[in-house]
């Protein structure tokens, strides 16, 4: 089973070692070895806003249930993903007309293709639309960018990110966060998710 929480400090050395696994296996077949290791070598606690009262940080969690009846008696097996949004987008995105910013999405290999990304992707999108923002942008990896396609992101620019001596190709993505625009809110379209992971915070 797997559960969608806050993010709290003791989570940062956990999520520093995912997101660090997540870049080298993920993102291999677009991206050489010098420019994977520049954008691992960006990894770091101060990156995640855990604390930030203008960002909402979330991990999701596979956990073992200890007593089916009590979700809250589970034991912590390990985090599987990590995702956070801003609510007042970097200059970065000063080309977009967005009030938001989806910072950072990234999921465990052993997770992929499992549904936990766009869980955490419709969870953060939630957190913004709760503060009042109705557009989010973000900078998509080229691996990506499939991904945010299917949450109903629309393409944009085409930019480069320059980490350390390596420079890499990355994507403009933006999307609407009102109900009318949005092609992942139509009712029914989560029930297979649902059936797999439990929220929870």
């Amino acid at each position: 089973m797997v559960v969608v929480r806050a993010a709290t400090p003791t989570d940062l050395v956990a999520i520093q070692r995912l997101h660090r696994g997540s870049i080298e296996a993920l993102t291999g077949a677009v991206y050489d070895d010098q420019q994977v290791t520049a954008w691992k070598g960006t990894v770091g606690p101060r990156l995640y806003p855990v604390n930030d009262d203008t960002a909402t940080v979330l991990v999701a969690e596979r956990v073992s249930p200890v007593d089916d009846r009590s979700q809250s008696s589970a034991e912590c097996d390990s985090l599987v993903g990590v995702g956070w949004v801003r609510f007042s987008p970097d200059t970065y995105l000063d080309g977009l007309d967005v009030d938001s910013e989806l910072g950072g999405l990234y999921v465990a290999p052993s997770a992929s293709r499992e549904g936990v990304g766009t869980h955490l992707c419709n969870r953060l999108e939630a957190a913004a639309r709760d503060q009042g923002c109705t557009r989010v942008g973000l900078w998509a990896s080229l691996n990506a960018v499939p991904f945010y396609r299917s949450c109903g992101y629309q393409r944009g620019a085409d930019r480069t990110i320059t980490y350390d001596s390596a420079e890499l190709p990355v994507v403009e993505m933006h999307k609407s966060l009102t109900a009318a625009s949005d092609p992942k809110r139509r009712p029914g379209l989560l029930t297979g998710l649902r059936d797999r992971l439990s929220q929870s915070g």
